[in-house]
């Protein structure tokens, strides 16, 4: 009887999870923009705290850590402490949710006390399956469908345009870059990178998975985001960099037709069928990178340096509910700055910024000399890239999957570490 209770309340959290794999990316275009309201968009906050809490009562009230629990209450307490601190209660309040909830992931992996590493890999299939769907899907929406069908479902427009002038590459108004079920263009080429290196670590796991991440960089590609293709590539790097020091990563020559094929025929649909655009818009996207005429690299560069005079002279921050992009689309107005870093700083002051970063650079770091390399690792290097240049730190869904990848690898590493001293 005891057992029957005890798969029950383990299958309740694997849906939990399970739900918020494929839910999560679907945020934007379902739950703010087919049924906008206030209370669908805590779906995601009850599941994280119910499942949490259903972790805690699976251990019989106790609750374990793991190695980066201290640090996610450290980030917590901060940043409710900032909340409590704010004289804008409510857009606090929304901030916090926003900054702590996702992180909850982390603890109920690690107090999930059946996950093991078959439902692990069973839930990064669903996560590869869903993510291909999703990359498939944005394709279609952008360079099928248009802008006109996210105008027509309830994205804000002006002028018979997508109000938001980053979902076009400057000059190509009406072809749009592929933003698939997000909020926006960036936050799309990020999961997208995020996907690409699951997908890349498990091609060995089913023929599929080459398909997959194939569509995946495609989608990546037509997001036309910089940041995330920079941060994908780095990431790539790093994850597969002994291999490339010393030679030892070998491509399967039906892997090398496909990745070479792939790219002609995009070549050949773009040149014969949508008169160069693709390779136009990519052209544009480069050049006015370099010559700094597109607005947002731009601004990328100056905010390197202007808002460090701000953070110097309030160390402790501006105030939680002044800055960021989420205050803008509330009040009209807010402190912006492009980088998460920065926007953290105004946010929690400097020693708040760190403290929320640290697991990020924890795994790198734990996983740099080590021999089995986490993809977790990867990921975090490519967030903190883009950190550099997004404030992308305040959105629900990167946050999320940083964590939920990052759990997966500490059970999965703690499991083989148990195996280990059974042998010896």
């Amino acid at each position: 009887m005891k057992t029957e209770i005890q798969e029950k309340k383990n299958s309740i959290l694997y849906t939990i999870i399970l739900l918020l794999i494929i839910g999560m990316p679907l945020q934007s275009m379902v739950f703010d923009a087919l049924i906008p309201s206030k209370i669908d968009n805590l779906w995601r906050d009850f599941l994280l705290v119910f499942g949490l809490l259903v972790a805690i009562y699976q251990n019989r009230g106790r609750i374990q850590l793991g190695k980066n629990g201290v640090l996610i209450l450290s980030s917590s307490m901060i940043c409710l402490l900032y909340t409590l601190l704010s004289d804008r209660v409510l857009i606090a309040m929304n901030l916090f949710r926003t900054y702590v909830l996702p992180m909850f992931i982390y603890l109920i992996i690690i107090n999930s006390i059946e996950l093991n590493e078959e439902s692990i890999r069973r839930l990064k299939k669903v996560f590869i399956i869903s993510a291909s769907i999703l990359a498939a899907w944005g394709i279609f929406q952008a360079w099928v469908l248009g802008d006109d069908f996210l105008i027509k479902i309830g994205y804000p427009s002006i002028g018979g345009y997508l109000r938001s002038y980053g979902f076009y590459i400057g000059g190509f108004y009406g072809y749009q870059r592929v933003a698939s079920t997000f909020s926006a263009p960036n936050i799309a080429g990020v999961y997208f990178g995020i996907s690409s290196l699951i997908t890349a670590t498990e091609l060995k796991n089913s023929k599929r998975n080459l398909l997959f991440l194939v569509v995946q960089i495609l989608a990546l590609v037509l997001t036309f985001s910089r940041s995330a293709i920079l941060g994908t590539l780095i990431a790539f790097l790093f994850y597969y960099r002994s291999r490339l020091f010393f030679f030892k990563l070998r491509i399967r020559p039906l892997y090398l037709i496909i990745l070479i094929s792939v790219p002609i025929a995009v070549w050949f649909a773009d040149n014969f069928f949508l008169d160069g655009t693709i390779m136009n818009m990519i052209s544009r996207s480069l050049s006015s990178t370099v010559n700094l005429t597109d607005p947002s690299a731009a601004k990328h560069l100056t905010d390197l340096w202007e808002p460090i005079d701000t953070i110097l002279e309030h160390p402790f921050g501006l105030g939680l509910g002044y800055n960021g992009p989420i205050v803008l689309a509330q009040f009209g107005v807010a402190n912006l700055v492009e980088s998460s870093y920065y926007l953290l700083a105004y946010n929690f002051g400097i020693l708040g910024m760190f403290v929320y970063v640290l697991p990020y650079i924890k795994a790198i770091f734990a996983n740099l000399f080590y021999k089995r390399m986490a993809v977790s690792a990867a990921i975090c290097l490519l967030l903190l890239v883009t950190y550099f240049l997004l404030p992308n730190v305040e959105t629900y869904e990167i946050i999320f999957f940083a964590y939920l990848f990052i759990a997966f690898d500490e059970v999965s590493f703690n499991a083989h570490e148990e195996v280990g001293l059974q042998l010896a």
